[in-house]
């Protein structure tokens, strides 16, 4: 645990993996979220304040990268809805098998494409990604992070886990009540592949240097063993 482990792969990552755990997986992210991302924290801090800036007159855009089965994009633009905000969705995740989870769901005013953000010109006024940090290099971080900033007028939200054996311990808690699914064995592999969070911070430094942009990028605080990192227009322009 003193170092990520990024030779773990996730079953549901694996292109035959058994398709009835995957819709499972899919069916159960939807509580797993709820209950330990922290999306509800990040909404009130993060969120609410970028709707109440924006400027009347148009729909405000929200681009979920690596979406999954849209569970967290489906709650952010209903809960803005709820509030009277005009929010659009669009999620975006190379896995066909989530996209087509995804778009029989359903959501009216979201939409979802198959693909990777670099292979698209999808932008938006917020951009967000749900545990994709871990699911790659950290290149492929630093990489994503210049990216992402340049598709996001607005702000930029990256929530994740981060690594602790604590978190290890506890996650195991929850195994009885996703049988059936790849919840637990994932999610003890996504732990052990996750950053600390002085680790994001420095990849962020890393990217800014490279980028030769501006700084901005700040730690995300969504909640007990989650980290992540944030830019938002207006950090960038008070500096």
């Amino acid at each position: 645990m003193r170092r990520r482990d990024t030779t773990l792969t996730e079953f549901m990552d694996q292109p035959d993996c058994d398709p009835d755990r995957l819709v499972a997986t899919f069916r159960s992210f939807g509580s797993v979220n709820r209950l330990l991302s922290g999306w509800n924290r990040v909404y009130r801090r993060e969120i609410r304040p970028i709707l109440r800036s924006m400027p009347a007159g148009g729909p405000v855009t929200l681009l979920d990268v690596g979406c999954g089965g849209g569970d967290v994009l489906h709650a952010l633009v209903f809960r803005a809805r709820r509030e009277g905000y005009d929010v659009q969705g669009t999620g975006v995740d190379p896995d066909p098998r989530a996209i087509a989870f995804a778009r029989d769901r359903g959501l009216e005013g979201i939409r979802f494409v198959e693909g990777r953000l670099e292979d698209t010109d999808l932008e938006a006024d917020i951009v967000i990604s749900n545990h994709v940090l871990h699911h790659l290099s950290d290149p492929e971080v630093a990489g994503l992070l210049v990216l992402s900033r340049e598709r996001a007028r607005s702000a930029v939200i990256h929530n994740d886990i981060a690594r602790s054996r604590t978190a290890l311990v506890l996650f195991q808690l929850l195994r009885p009540f996703y049988p059936g699914s790849f919840i637990c064995a994932d999610g003890t592999r996504s732990i052990r592949r996750s950053f600390r969070p002085a680790e994001l911070k420095e990849l962020a430094r890393q990217a800014v240097k490279a980028s030769k942009a501006d700084g901005g990028w700040r730690l995300l605080r969504a909640g007990p063993f989650r980290t992540g990192l944030v830019w938002t227009a207006r950090s960038e322009a008070a500096q």
